[in-house]
């Protein structure tokens, strides 16, 4: 057990096995799991299994009845009413055993009765007074009489009623006559069949009673009783039939030693035959084939229903003439077993599973007192039997006047020891042997009730077995049974081992050895379980304890309940283990400890786990049944005091590691014996609090409880109200809805009886609780301002000081009702109290502190929706008492929620030394954004720069490029904030991240032309981090032919290598012109793309070489250059916005060095035009802009080498226009 857990937790955890324990307590079903057996041990002499309580004789006035007998007489047991019956002829007598004297007859018909049945009777169809039917069956005719029991009255007089229901019985005599449990009545007819006795008003087409045969032929019914030959006979008779009203299946046991079974259906209305066993005395011989008879001889001679309540898995008991047992299953043999049952199947078939030999025969002798006897099968004759799961009554003859009952019961000590040692348990039996007076006619279990001695208090055991008595010593009586012979009743009463117990203390010439003996049967634990049952008795055995019993059963306890003892588990391995043996302590505790254990978990059972309030909020446990359990556990508490005192051990023991060893077990049996203690303490109280509920009529203010206490109250046991994690809180609710519905008035009223009933459900810090959920209501009412006010900080005040144990519900509803009075600040504040209270970082305390926090935070944001747009108001009355907690946790959690609800907007309002701690935690990007947003605000430009410089190198967050070049671009206007003096460093950095910038730009177009290109992987690798100049060349732009990608990088980079240029470029106006071959003029598609790559690249002259460019559009230019069209090269280049100077070098060097075409007339002529054209166009710009910058000397020179030039051609209008251009030059110059 945990050192650390509380000692409530750990008992109830311990009682937990100990239920468990008395739940394996095996059925009959897990009993009889082998084919067959034979194991019984002796009864020793001085602890008889069953007692012959009393005889009760036949009054003379019944004796006399016999004088006078003319036909016959039958005889049979009403258990249910105290009742046997005896017909004398047409006489009907209900004897009342119990009082021996008194008995009822009834004589108001002449036919002879062969059969009497009491049933009860269809519910709805007799007035409420009449409980029973009584069925008559005559020869003739079949009379049922109402009868009603007055059970107030000493000997329940009974009353019969003629209700004129009567049925012909044609001559067939109704034996066996039972009631199903919906009232349906089934009986045995002479001739062998099964009849349904079926009764109600007559109607117009149908009789109100009549008898209908269930296993004749459908005609029979038909057949008119004259004509007797027209029935087919019943080769198999039957002859007896019982009913398992639990299962709705009806047995009947036929002449010829077969079972029918027949199926009433689920709901109890049908008839169906299952199954017909015609073959039981050869199943018998194959399950147990050392049967020591002949088969034929294996008579069957009563059939008796295994209720579901005994057993899940065995459904019926078939008792043979030779004692022998025959236990069926409805079910195959492996789907039977504990949990199985029958109550909602469909029974398949009928199966043997399990033959039950019977004890020995010489029953003339004396018991030995123990061992396993053997058998002599043949001697037995038993011609009336009772049977169930867990004991045998067998009237066997001994003579023709004399009977001698065999009873047999489960050895519940060899079970119990079994299962307590986790093994498997088999059909064990004690047996032994009593005389009756005279021949056995009926044998009945007792009814508790009237004068028998009624049962004191049965409560219900859940998951305990019917048979294990030792689990069921404090629930009421012995069992008794009623055995009727022709000379009276014999009542037997069935000994439990308490009884046993109790014989054996109060018997004063009892020695040692016999308690020894005692104790060798049932095992020292349930001996001291016993002992504590008997000290702790507050009336539920019946009559009071002798004094020297009660005290003889304490004495008892303390000698035979040994001492704990250490089992030592060897941890094998690790170089310490060589040597010496390292264990962890494992206690097997003494028979004391666990005799405490069972006695208490006995005690709560009923009520453990039992729902303890209804869905109306009503206590489901009797007050009776509460205060029994209550009174035994102070009786017990009061008998336990000195129990976990170590007994002396010996002073003169040498081994000081065996003492250090005893030392151990018994300090850890000694807490374990306080943790129960301390629950047994909590217990009573706790069923004060139950009881307190019950007084205070929780029904009636339910209302005012939380919803999630109403919902905790449905599912409340008694275990969950000791040891439930939320139960503090939940008696709370109860309380403070108790003192709430009376208006405070019974505040100290109620705390004072709770302080004193159970002081661990009202302590201090309740009372404190109470009153300040008193000044929460009182605030609800109070009249002015200043008086809520008041009892709203008072309130928090109080609450606050409890804040430690406050549960979440009781923190919501509080921080509701602040919030709904407008006063914020306190609904914080209480929420952030109770964060602080939590000490410890488990993974439990910090969702309890999580829980605050939420709380908290809600109110702030109910808080900012009350102000609206009065963001200054939140800010100044709210938000800044908030944020002046030192509660590093809170301020993040609070940061959190900004973040979930997307209120960045807020962190620039807040003032915090927190803040930049939480952004920092680098866990989402938006925080770097809001962290270089807060240095920008309080202009730290330099930290904000070089944040801004890592996220746009950051492999995390998923950055897209397009952001990453952003975040350079702030990087570097930041940095230029930041930079003051001459700060070499920061210049550099600056120079660097320009340079970041400019590969960052290249970078991004090249991720557009990826996705151009349909190459998305390689568009997501470019956005994956920056790359290098290098990198991008290398492995995107020569790779993939992106030839203007390569200029851009070329530019970038500052290389310089005109070869490759002039490639590139060709290679680049090749593809462009490509691009636009057949579309109308291609050529002006042509130099616009120019243009944009002029734009782009002319300002760095190394990768834009005019000149190559010129001489590529001027050759395409002059290729497409027609009669009818003008010259348009310098136009569009012009248009593309090239500067014309740069233009006018370009093509004069294409004049001047003449490669091919230009070296041809037309050439020349085309390539001049064009030079006048750029010429025209730049004067034109020259004067509308007043620029001075026009060469006019140079071109003045390189006209007169023009106009040369055109004097050997046939171009006389351009020279002229030459000519005129020259002149406006000069003029204009």
């Amino acid at each position: 057990m945990s050192a650390t857990s509380e000692p409530v937790a750990d008992a109830a955890k311990l009682l937990d096995t100990y239920f468990r324990r008395d739940e394996k307590f095996p059925e009959v079903a897990d009993l009889a799991r082998g084919q067959s057996s034979s194991s019984y041990a002796a009864v020793p002499k001085n602890l008889p299994l069953f007692r012959k309580k009393r005889f009760i004789a036949l009054p003379d006035a019944l004796f006399e009845q016999y004088d006078v007998m003319q036909c016959r007489c039958f005889m049979g047991l009403f258990p249910e009413i105290h009742r046997a019956w005896i017909t004398v002829d047409h006489r009907l007598f209900l004897w009342n055993y119990e009082n021996g004297n008194d008995f009822y007859s009834y004589e108001e018909q002449d036919q002879v009765i062969v059969s009497v049945g009491l049933i009860k009777p269809r519910a709805g169809l007799f007035v409420d007074a009449i409980e029973y039917l009584l069925v008559l069956a005559t020869p003739l005719e079949i009379i049922m009489l109402g009868m009603s029991v007055d059970r107030s009255s000493t000997g329940g007089e009974l009353t019969l009623y003629a209700t004129q229901m009567t049925m012909p019985s044609d001559n067939v005599s109704m034996t066996s006559i039972v009631g199903a449990g919906n009232g349906r009545i089934f009986a045995c007819g002479s001739d062998g069949h099964v009849y349904e006795l079926c009764y109600g008003s007559d109607g117009w087409l149908s009789r109100g009673c009549q008898k209908i045969s269930r296993t004749a032929s459908p005609y029979t019914n038909f057949i008119p009783t004259f004509l007797p030959f027209l029935s087919s006979d019943n080769p198999d008779a039957v002859l007896s039939i019982t009913a398992d009203n639990g299962r709705h299946v009806i047995y009947a046991l036929t002449q010829g030693g077969s079972i029918e079974v027949f199926y009433l259906g689920s709901d109890g209305q049908s008839f169906e035959r299952v199954c017909h066993c015609v073959d039981v005395a050869q199943r018998a011989a194959v399950l147990c084939p050392s049967l020591a008879f002949d088969i034929k001889a294996l008579q069957l001679i009563s059939v008796h229903a295994i209720p579901a309540s005994e057993s899940s898995g065995v459904h019926l008991a078939a008792v043979a003439a030779n004692g022998c047992r025959l236990y069926f299953a409805l079910l195959p043999r492996h789907s039977y077993g504990t949990g199985s049952g029958l109550a909602t199947r469909v029974p398949q078939g009928l199966e043997l599973v399990h033959v039950r030999l019977p004890p020995t025969s010489q029953y003339g002798q004396s018991t030995p007192s123990a061992g396993t006897v053997d058998f002599q099968l043949a001697a037995l004759n038993v011609h009336a039997a009772k049977c169930q799961g867990d004991f045998f009554l067998a009237a066997h003859s001994a003579s023709d006047e004399i009977d001698q009952l065999v009873c047999t019961a489960l050895d519940v000590g060899s079970i119990a020891k079994a299962v307590a040692r986790n093994e498997t348990a088999t059909m064990t039996e004690m047996h032994s042997v009593i005389a009756v007076d005279g021949k056995t006619q009926a044998i009945a279990e007792a009814v508790p009730g009237y004068n028998l001695a009624s049962a004191a208090g049965q409560i219900s055991m859940p998951g305990v077995q019917a048979s294990n008595e030792l689990a069921r010593a404090l629930n009421g009586l012995p069992r008794h049974f009623v055995v009727l012979t022709h000379a009276g009743v014999n009542v037997l009463s069935k000994a439990r081992p308490i009884d046993q117990l109790e014989w054996l203390l109060s018997d004063l010439r009892s020695q040692a050895t016999e308690i020894a003996n005692f104790v060798d049967i049932y095992g020292a634990s349930e001996v001291c379980s016993m002992c504590l049952t008997l000290c702790c008795d507050t009336g539920s055995l019946g009559g009071a304890r002798k004094g020297h019993v009660v005290d003889s059963a304490a004495r008892v306890f303390l000698e035979v309940g040994g001492q704990p003892r250490i089992q030592e588990t060897v941890i094998a391995g690790g170089a310490n283990s060589v040597g010496r043996a390292l264990s962890t302590p494992v206690v097997t505790y003494s028979g004391r400890h666990d005799g405490v254990a069972l006695f208490i978990s006995r005690v709560l059972r009923p009520i453990w786990n039992a729902k303890l309030i209804s869905a109306d909020y009503e206590v489901t446990i009797s007050e009776s049944v509460l205060s029994r359990i209550q009174q035994e556990l102070v009786s017990l508490r009061d008998n336990l005091r000195g129990i976990e005192k170590q007994p002396p051990m010996g002073a003169n023991m040498a081994d000081i590691t065996k003492l250090q060893t005893e030392q151990l077990a018994w300090e850890m049996e000694r807490q374990s014996l306080r943790n129960m203690k301390t629950l047994v303490t909590n217990t009573v109280e706790a069923i004060s609090f139950v009881q307190f509920i019950r007084d205070h009529r929780l029904s009636d203010k339910a209302a005012r409880l939380p919803i999630a206490s109403k919902n905790e109250l449905a599912e409340l046991t008694l275990r969950t109200l000791l040891a439930g994690a939320g139960s503090r809180s939940l008696c709370q609710d109860v309380i403070l809805a108790i003192i709430d519905q009376s208006g405070g008035r019974r505040l100290e009223g109620v705390s004072d009886l709770l302080r004193e009933r159970c002081p661990n459900f009202c302590n201090g810090d309740d009372l404190v609780l109470f009153q300040a959920q008193e000044r929460l209501r009182h605030a609800s009412i109070a009249s002015t301002i200043s008086e809520v006010e008041r009892d709203l900080k008072d309130a928090l005040r109080l609450f606050s000081s409890i804040s430690s144990w406050l549960g979440k519900e009781k923190i919501d509803e509080v921080v509701g009702a602040f919030k709904e009075h407008g006063f914020f600040n306190g609904a914080v504040e209480l929420a952030l109290s109770c964060a602080s209270r939590v000490s410890g970082d488990s993974d439990l305390e910090k969702e309890r502190r999580r829980v605050c926090y939420d709380i908290a935070i809600a109110a702030l944001h109910d808080a900012q929706l009350r102000f609206g747009e009065d963001t200054n108001g939140f800010q100044d009355i709210v938000l800044s008492r908030a944020l002046a907690s030192k509660d590093k946790n809170f301020h993040f959690a609070l940061y959190d929620s900004y973040m979930a609800e997307n209120y960045l907007d807020q962190f620039a309002r807040i003032e915090s030394p927190y803040v930049e701690e939480y952004l920092a935690q680098g866990d989402t990007l938006e925080k770097f954004d809001l962290l270089w947003q807060y240095y920008i605000r309080r202009n730290d430009f330099a930290r904000a720069s070089r944040l801004q410089e890592s996220l746009a190198e950051s492999s995390n967050f998923g950055i897209p490029l397009e952001r990453r070049v952003e975040y350079l671009s702030r990087a570097i206007a930041n940095g230029r904030s930041a930079l003051s003096g001459r700060d070499r460093e920061e210049t550099e950095r600056l120079r660097e991240l320009q340079e970041k910038l400019e590969v960052a730009q290249v970078q991004l177009y090249l991720q557009s032309e990826m996705t151009r290109l349909d190459h998305a992987d390689k568009a997501h690798e470019l956005a994956t981090h920056l790359f290098s100049i290098n990198e991008l060349y290398h492995m995107f732009a020569k790779p993939y032919n992106l030839l203007e990608c390569q200029l851009m990088i070329f530019a970038t980079s500052g290389y310089n290598d005109p070869a490759v240029v002039r490639n590139i470029w060709l290679n680049l106006l090749q593809e462009i012109s490509g691009e636009y071959v057949g579309r109308p003029e291609a050529y002006k598609l042509v130099a616009h793309r120019v243009g944009q790559l002029a734009a782009r690249f002319m300002h760095n002259e190394f990768v834009f070489p005019l000149d190559v460019i010129c001489a590529y559009i001027g050759k395409m230019a002059y290729t497409q250059h027609g009669a009818n069209t003008s010259a348009w090269m310098a136009n569009a280049l012009l248009e593309a916005r090239i500067p014309p100077r740069f233009l006018f070098n370009a093509l004069d060097r294409l004049f001047a060095e003449k490669p091919a075409p230009w070296n041809e007339p037309t050439a020349i002529i085309y390539l001049l035009t064009e030079i006048r054209t750029l010429l025209e166009a730049w004067l034109q710009r020259t004067a509308i802009s007043s620029r001075t910058d026009f060469p006019a000397a140079l071109v003045d020179e390189m006209l007169n080498q023009y106009l040369l030039a055109l004097n050997a051609l046939p171009a006389g209008e351009l020279k002229q226009a030459l000519q005129q251009l020259q002149r406006r030059i000069r003029a204009h110059f």
